[in-house]
């Protein structure tokens, strides 16, 4: 199962859509979740994530962050597969236009940049989306990737 945690809603039709449509797609391989977390202050928005993760201690967490490692499209496939693997529950932990604290941050020991470049979290949410989409493509041998 592959979740996103959100801070904020897609609020954008252009990117709601987009994201609706990857989802879908999504679906076709492995369960989805989409939780969201209402927008506010930083330190409010990294105290729902801390205790959303305490009470899923099970599940295994990928925080996307700028720091975080980068991967190409194969790798990224070559990861969600290895968690397909393991039967993990996968959590994509998207924090708002302010971050999280470093103290939040610190708790995660898996954290995956999708550039170099900063994007707002609706579009993020969109990227990401779409590469858990690619990945499962690639993963299942579909015709979608190209080298």
């Amino acid at each position: 199962m592959i979740t996103f945690l959100c801070i904020g809603k897609l609020k954008n039709p252009n990117f709601l859509n987009l994201f609706n449509d990857y989802i879908k797609r999504i679906r076709l391989f492995t369960k989805f979740e989409l939780i969201q977390i209402k927008d506010s202050d930083i330190e409010t928005e990294s105290k729902a994530i801390l205790d959303y993760v305490e009470n899923h201690k099970e599940k295994k967490y990928v925080l996307l962050d700028e720091n975080g490692i980068s991967y190409n499209s194969i790798k990224f496939s070559n990861k969600l597969k290895k968690h397909q693997q393991n039967v993990e529950d996968l959590v994509f932990v998207i924090a708002g236009a302010t971050g999280l604290t470093t103290e939040t941050k610190s708790h995660f020991k898996d954290k995956f940049s999708l550039s170099y470049l900063t994007f707002p979290h609706e579009m993020a949410s969109v990227i990401l989306a779409e590469q858990v989409y690619r990945a499962y493509m690639i993963i299942n041998n579909r015709n979608y990737h190209k080298e």
